[in-house]
Formats: C-alpha cells, structure tokens, sequence
C-alpha cells in the first residue's frame, strides 16, 4: 500500500468485521533483465478473498497477506468512496509502541554514550 493509501484509509476507512466466504490463492511471477544481463525472477503469492460483511461491503479484497480462512472473522477497512482497496484492519496492540519505543531508548544509549565520553576526555 502507498502512503496516500494510508493515508487515506486512516482518515475515512471504515472498520468492519466480516466473514470469510471464500479464498483462493495464486501465485504471479515475473521475470527481468538489468542493463548488465542479469536476469531476476520475483514471486508474489496473492490471497483473493470473497466476504460477508454487513451491508454487503466490500464483497472482495486482495492481499499479499494470507491474513483469514473460510467460516472465520475477519477486520477488514475500507473506503467507504470505494477508491481504495479494502485490506485486513491492522492490529493497535501494545506491539505498535515497539519501534518507537526502540528509538527511544537507542537515542538515550546514544546520548548517555556520548556524554561518558566527553566527561572522559575531560577529564583525561
């Protein structure tokens, strides 16, 4: 997802909980050349999902994340405008706080690091 998506599905995304009626999986592969003849081949598994959810929106999404199985509950957000694509509702648990709580406390070695070596050389 682009970060206009994001955006976009923060802002005016609605949340709802639907059922998984069907899924599929398949696999697109594509394959290319660089200028020194290097050839690369990518593969990228895509989860097709057909879902119940009230209202009847939305019937489908596609991700590259298996993220739900048949008969089962799945948070889905989407855009109401129907301009964006649907995808599975991100978790806001306690994890979400790890990566800037990672950046703080490397920030505060850093800073406690910084500040014991200036302290030495003055000494010293």
């Amino acid at each position: 997802m682009t970060s206009f998506d994001g955006w976009v599905q923060e802002r005016r995304g609605l949340d709802v909980t639907c059922t998984v009626l069907k899924k599929e999986s398949r696999v697109e592969t594509s394959t290319s050349t660089n200028s020194s003849g290097y050839t690369s081949t990518h593969s990228t598994t895509y989860y097709d999902y057909r879902l119940g959810c009230p209202g009847g929106r939305p019937a489908t999404m596609t991700t590259t994340t298996n993220a739900g199985n048949v008969g089962r509950p799945l948070q889905v957000v989407y855009d109401p405008a129907g301009r964006i694509d649907p995808e599975p509702a991100r978790d806001t648990d306690a994890t979400d706080l790890w990566v800037p709580g990672g950046l703080i406390a490397a920030a505060v070695v850093v800073g406690a690091g910084h500040e014991l070596l200036v302290r030495r050389r003055w000494r010293g």
